[in-house]
């Protein structure tokens, strides 16, 4: 008399079970793919990659209807998220692009070095550029504080004129991955704090144009 009572009582747990997990892994990714897409493959990135896998895993595991769907889509997001992480954002974007590209080659240069988008005057960040000009296509953000790495400059059409100086330098900064092209005052040697006043004379490191790593458009 009492196993009908208990089989249904279990239901509702086995339910909301799923719905937990299903939950949690759907969120899970939708902060990865957020956190790429305006931020690049950060530790948070990472972070809610590994608790979708973890969802999905644990979803595939419960043996609860409609578990074994929701949990392969959970760790498929999750495992393209990842995988994202791994190779790196630019590099999925080059390969995803169709037809000849519009980015701007150079010649010459130097060895790669590290710079970073800039942390310190709104609008925080920077904008990779397909050319060496602020009219040129922006391919997509540079968050701030986020490593890039450069392999020369040249010289173009002054991008902010009416900045104070050095901010206010023609110099654009080659991507080394052949991906696009940095301002001058969109990096910044080292990290940088951010100024919400906006008043401060100290922008920050500026990165030094050495004349051995200063290339040629192609």
């Amino acid at each position: 008399m009492n196993s009908p009572t208990s089989s249904t009582n279990s239901a509702p747990p086995a339910r909301a079970g799923l719905g937990l997990w299903g939950s949690v892994g759907l969120i899970a990714d939708a902060s990865a793919i957020v956190t790429l897409a305006t931020q690049g493959p950060t530790a948070l990135a990472v972070v809610t990659c590994a608790v979708a896998l973890l969802a999905g895993i644990r979803l595939i595991t419960a043996r609860l209807r409609g578990a074994l769907r929701v949990g392969l889509l959970v760790l498929l997001i999750s495992a393209a998220a990842l995988a994202v992480v791994v190779i790196g954002l630019d590099r999925v974007k080059s390969w995803a692009a169709t037809g000849p590209s519009d980015i701007t080659a150079m010649t010459g240069g130097c060895a790669p070095f590290q710079v970073f988008g800039q942390n310190r005057w709104q609008p925080y960040g920077a904008r990779q550029l397909a050319g060496p000009n602020l009219q040129s296509r922006v391919i997509g953000p540079v968050a701030p504080n986020k490593t890039i790495f450069v392999n020369g400059w040249v010289h173009g059409a002054v991008a902010y004129p009416l900045n104070s100086p050095p901010w206010n330098s023609d110099v654009y900064f080659h991507l080394s991955d052949n991906t696009g092209w940095v301002t001058f005052a969109g990096v910044r040697a080292v990290p940088t704090n951010q100024d919400p006043s906006g008043h401060s004379p100290d922008g920050g490191v500026p990165v030094p144009i050495l004349p051995a790593c200063e290339g040629a458009i192609q």
